[in-house]
């Protein structure tokens, strides 16, 4: 499912304008694991944007967003301004919205993080050496 040949299948599939969404876990308790997502979806052929936010049963998540058409900083200004009506929510508010793709310091060095294919899935190795313990 986390595979290059995953996001490909989506990717043939999505219309022009289309995006997808995909959980990418922890991006500080398995930060390689989270790029290697990041990686794959990119792979894939979309451009891609990071997001995270503290969910309350899981601490501290991320997500990839997938785009056919719009680049990370077109999707980054969508955030800052968005031109849709307001949803009501319990937890989440607009002004959250501009810092879901601000993150701090690299946990961990991400340079060199491969991509998950179905003849090679690292994902699950990253996903292993994670700092798990930490949390």
């Amino acid at each position: 499912l986390y595979s290059k040949e995953f996001y490909q299948m989506a990717y043939r599939h999505l219309r022009p304008n289309g995006h997808l969404i995909t959980q990418a876990g922890s991006p500080y308790y398995a930060t390689k694991a989270f790029a290697c997502i990041e990686n794959s979806v990119g792979a894939a052929g979309f451009h891609t944007l990071a997001l995270h936010n503290q969910v309350m049963s899981m601490g501290e998540w991320g997500w990839v967003i997938g785009s056919r058409r719009w680049t990370s900083e077109q999707m980054k200004a969508q955030l800052a301004q968005p031109d849709w009506e307001p949803v009501e929510t319990q937890w989440f508010t607009p002004q959250v919205l501009p810092l879901l793709t601000t993150f701090g310091k690299p946990l961990a060095d991400t340079a060199g993080v491969g991509i998950n294919t179905i003849n090679d899935p690292v994902l699950y190795r990253y996903q292993l050496n994670g700092t798990w313990k930490n949390y």
